[in-house]
């Protein structure tokens, strides 16, 4: 995942050792699907936000990921780390995702 929680408003690749992600995808939060820029198992960076939520809210989400073609579709509730009004980007961390969800998204990444 991309690092952006430092507070800094540039976000910097993750290290290399960083777990691999995905970049397609969907999020839906309240009434808005956000596509995605990046996710892992531990969370999602979604662009296009906009709306009145604020870091620290946990919400329940919807997800669809793709990598390399094999979608995945959950629900799961998720804590908003940052909301960057100005560049409209939200970083959310899955809070308590199934562990059979957790696999297939570790089945997902590893192709």
């Amino acid at each position: 995942m991309l690092n952006i929680l430092r507070g800094s408003k540039r976000a910097e690749p993750a290290p290399a050792c960083a777990p691999e992600r995905g970049t397609d995808g969907a999020i839906q939060i309240d009434d808005q699907k956000l596509d995605l820029e990046s996710w892992s198992y531990t969370g999602f960076l979604a662009r296009d936000y906009r709306g009145p939520r604020r870091a620290g809210e946990e919400l329940q989400v919807s997800c669809k990921l793709a990598f390399k073609g094999k979608p995945l579709t959950f629900s799961c509730k998720a804590k908003l780390i940052r909301v960057d009004q100005e560049s409209r980007k939200l970083v959310g961390a899955f809070v308590d995702l199934d562990p059979a969800i957790k696999a297939r998204m570790a089945q997902v990444l590893a192709g």
